[in-house]
Formats: C-alpha cells, sequence, structure tokens
C-alpha cells in the first residue's frame, strides 16, 4: 500500500508539475524503476461508480497484470479510474496492451472501460495525454459504445472540433445551422436531429434511412422537409449538407460540454 501510494504520488507531482520539477521527477522515477526517457502514453481504466474498495481491487488487478506483460509503468488511482503512464514504442503496441488489459479485466470489472490518449516524448506533456484519454472517454462512449478500447487518435474530425469546442466560433457556427432544430425537437418532442443523423449515416439514402428510424419513406421526406424550412439549410446543396453534418458533430461536442 505503502509502495503504491508513493508510486501514485508520483504521477500527481508530474501533472501538477513545472518544468523546474521535471530534472527531480526523473530522478526519481529512475528510483522507482521507471523508464522515463520514451514516450509515454496515458491509459485511462475507468469502472462506473466505483467504490473505493473497487477501485483499489482493480488498481491492484492492474498492477498485476502490467507485471505480468514484463511493463513497469506509473499507475495511480482516480475518481472512479486508474490511470497508468504506458512506456510506448508504438501506437500499435499500446492499443493491443490495452485491448490484453480489457480482456483480462473484464471478468472482475464487467462495467470497465478503457480510454486512451496518444503519445507524449516528454514529462511535461502527461497531462495533455490524460486529457486526451478523458476526452475519448466521455466522447467515444457515446460515439463507439463501451465494448472496445477508446482511443483519442479514433476520435477523426472530433479531435479538432475538442481543441475548438470553447471557442466563439464554434458555438456562432452551431446557432448558425443546427440551433435552431435543436430547439424546435425540445419545443415539440420531435426528432429531426436524429433524423438528420441517419440520414447522413446512410448517405442520403432514403430506404435505408427510413428503415433505420422504422418510419414510411414519406414520414422521412416530410421532416426532411420541415429540417430544411426550420434550419434555412438546403441538403441538395453540397456546402450546406457539408455544414449541417459538421453541425452534428459540434452538438456531440456541445453535449459532452454540458454533461461534464
Amino acid at each position: 500500500a505503502a509502495e503504491e501510494r508513493l508510486r501514485g504520488d508520483f504521477i500527481a507531482s508530474i501533472l501538477v508539475g513545472t518544468s523546474g520539477d521535471f530534472t527531480a521527477a526523473i530522478q526519481r522515477g529512475q528510483e522507482l524503476g521507471y523508464t522515463l526517457n520514451m514516450p509515454h502514453t496515458a491509459l485511462l481504466i475507468h469502472i462506473d461508480a466505483a467504490s473505493v474498495a473497487t477501485l483499489g481491487r482493480a488498481a491492484a488487478n492492474i498492477q498485476s497484470e502490467l507485471k505480468h506483460l514484463n511493463i513497469n509503468a506509473p499507475i495511480s488511482r482516480r475518481e472512479s479510474s486508474v490511470l497508468c503512464m504506458i512506456p510506448t514504442v508504438s501506437i500499435a503496441r499500446t492499443r493491443e496492451l490495452a485491448e490484453q488489459l480489457r480482456e483480462r479485466l473484464l471478468p472482475d470489472h464487467p462495467n470497465l472501460v478503457i480510454a486512451m490518449g496518444t503519445p507524449v516524448a516528454h514529462l511535461s506533456e502527461w497531462r495533455r495525454s490524460l486529457e486526451e484519454a478523458e476526452q475519448a472517454l466521455s466522447l467515444g462512449r457515446q460515439l463507439f459504445g463501451n465494448d472496445r478500447v477508446l482511443a483519442f487518435a479514433d476520435l477523426g474530425v472530433y479531435r479538432l472540433l475538442i481543441r475548438l469546442r470553447e471557442t466563439p466560433e464554434l458555438w456562432s457556427f452551431y446557432r448558425e445551422t443546427l440551433a435552431s432544430l435543436a430547439e424546435y425537437d425540445a419545443r415539440q418532442h420531435a426528432d429531426l436531429i436524429k433524423t438528420l443523423e441517419a440520414y447522413f449515416n446512410h448517405l442520403g439514402n432514403l430506404r435505408a434511412t427510413s428503415e433505420a428510424l422504422y418510419i414510411h419513406r414519406n414520414t422521412l421526406l416530410y421532416r426532411l422537409e420541415r429540417i430544411k424550412e426550420i434550419s434555412g439549410m438546403d441538403l441538395d446543396n453540397a456546402e450546406e449538407y457539408f455544414a449541417l453534418w459538421l453541425a452534428i458533430r459540434v452538438h456531440r461536442i456541445l453535449a459532452t460540454l454540458d454533461d461534464g
């Protein structure tokens, strides 16, 4: 327990550290047996509504699995999750490790989710990799569900939107494109945004979209006409089609902001 606390304190000191602290941290890390002169990737092993005991058991299991795989990684308990900073030779190898951990830990922790950031070269960047793992967790669960490792690298265009999510430009773009539909849905208990998402997911194929939504083709055509009237955007116009496609993704980003 004392050793686990020492290792947890080590990560905490890095995450809140300033440049002057890193030389001492590297020395301390070497004393703990860590190889710090190589890239590291944040793995966040999250367990919904975990008790202190559950989290402690998970941390012990993770430490045991890492040892079994001959990986000496800094590990720290956080609220409802365990953070590991994994020495990274390649992204593919770290993802493979995350999949192995998930497979080994799921029997004991069925509501476990693993999220990963991108590799960072220096201790001063560990916080960024952790933040990416947190974003992969919150947004990735909405996009991909819980039954896979959630990697920040898989978020695609969302990676750009996350960087912009607190800028006035993103809010302005959202207001100009999708906000009127969101307000209409809330007011009328309608499903226009859900309809639009399905339409994009099926690349504008009316039959596939109506089947996915379990509605008649005429109902779909009526909803698409309402989308055009309310938003002022024409899906037959390539620029406006793309703007609405992007706005759907902005909508998801802003939803995670509200949840956070």
